[in-house]
């Protein structure tokens, strides 16, 4: 996507750095062989062809007079390599795009190539002709919409303005501590607003920042029993924190059901630094009360050690006191900083367009606030993580399915 000197990267394994080079030929080389082919490979394939074989890059800029790029703000450097290549030698172009869409930086857009555009073809050459009228929404999205991207420091400006005769529009922000209240405001609203003007549910949508926001939304739709988008449970509870948080519970509240696995991961995540042949003498309740009487620990170890099984114990005697599921929570993450683990977890990851680690532990969170009773809280969980068809949500089973989309 980036066409990075080869001679540059590198990859980190296990603290140490690794020339990418070799690695990057022998998957070629089996690319070739298996006939397998991405998606950014269509554009970097096709490149190399275009550079290596002359006579067929002249025979596709001779036959291409004009050429039309839609979407120009998500372009990446290898789309933009091969646009260059293709529009020569007249440079017959007319971009299309909009600096204020781009959505693709994950994938190397950048949006110095439209705001640069001017400079690399020459600015008494190129012409612009910016589209100023917004013909699909009301007047109030227009006006706010504008506004609050006004503050984008890095962008061309321009002056939207909404058709003539659009719709006047409603615009309101509702603003809430947490995710289940956010839920339950936007379940609320709707509610009201079907009674009110008798509106199909299957006009509603509710849009949402990362897939993990859907399930305390599903969760407040299904309270009152409104129809939507069917959910599926199982991603969420895969999670790295989905899978902590079901081993912790297990452990506390299914004490006989615990497996190893279990205890590893507790004793692992946040990590305690012990070492692996520590945590492998750990197999059940027994061994794990009486991990700190291992022979040949430090004393660090044996503390530390010492102190989590406290903490556990502790944790187990709170269950029995009726507490709520989010109580329970809010208690693991005081007891065991999960928020901070997650956060330094979520500061190595690079994907700005998946929920990190504490998003995901946020999402548990507020939808443990629709369960007053622990243990089927816990079912919940189990079935989220075993059941592949676990869905969440009451459907309507119309051909032309009457439900809110997610």
């Amino acid at each position: 996507m980036e066409l990075s000197y080869i001679e540059d990267v590198s990859i980190e394994e296990n603290g140490k750095f690794i020339p990418f080079k070799n690695i990057f030929y022998a998957y070629l080389n089996y690319q070739t062989e298996h006939k397998f082919i991405n998606f950014d490979d269509m554009i970097y394939m096709a490149l190399r062809l275009l550079i290596d074989d002359r006579v067929l890059r002249k025979q596709l800029q001779n036959r291409f007079r004009y050429v039309l790029v839609d979407e120009f703000q998500d372009l990446n450097k290898a789309q933009l390599l091969m646009m260059q290549i293709i529009s020569l030698p007249q440079n017959n172009l007319f971009i299309v795009g909009d600096d204020d869409q781009m959505i693709y930086g994950w994938r190397g857009a950048e949006v110095k190539y439209l705001r640069e555009f001017n400079e690399r073809y020459g600015k008494g050459i190129v012409k612009d002709c910016p589209l100023k009228i917004n013909y699909r929404s009301s007047k109030k999205i227009v006006k706010h919409s504008k506004w609050l991207i006004s503050y984008n420091t890095s962008r061309i400006s321009k002056d939207i303005n909404a058709k003539k005769g659009a719709k006047r529009g409603i615009f309101e922000i509702e603003l809430e501590e947490t995710l289940w209240e956010q839920a339950k405001t936007v379940t609320n609203w709707i509610k009201q607003l079907k009674a009110r003007e008798n509106i199909k549910w299957k006009n509603f949508a509710i849009l949402f920042r990362y897939h993990a926001f859907q399930f305390p939304i599903a969760m407040a739709l299904d309270s009152k029993n409104i129809p939507h988008s069917p959910v599926n449970g199982q991603r969420l509870f895969s999670s790295k924190a989905g899978k902590d948080l079901y081993s912790y519970f297990t452990v506390i509240l299914r004490t006989d059901d615990a497996r190893k696995d279990d205890y590893s991961r507790i004793l692992n995540r946040p990590n305690k630094y012990f070492r692996n042949d520590i945590i492998n003498r750990i197999s059940d309740w027994n061994s794990f009360v009486k991990a700190e009487t291992q022979p040949n620990l430090c004393s660090w170890e044996r503390e530390k050690l010492s102190y989590f099984i406290k903490t556990i114990k502790l944790l187990k005697q709170v269950t029995t006191f009726s507490i709520s599921p989010s109580s329970m929570l809010d208690k693991l993450n005081t007891e065991l900083k999960l928020i901070n683990f997650y956060k330094d977890q979520s500061r190595q990851s690079i994907d700005l367009d998946e929920a990190s680690e504490n998003v995901i532990f946020e999402v548990i969170w507020a939808l443990s606030y629709n369960f007053k009773n622990i243990d089927d809280f816990y079912e919940h969980m189990h079935k989220c993580l075993f059941n592949k068809d676990m869905t969440i949500g009451y459907y309507d089973e119309d051909i032309f399915r009457n439900e809110v989309k997610l």
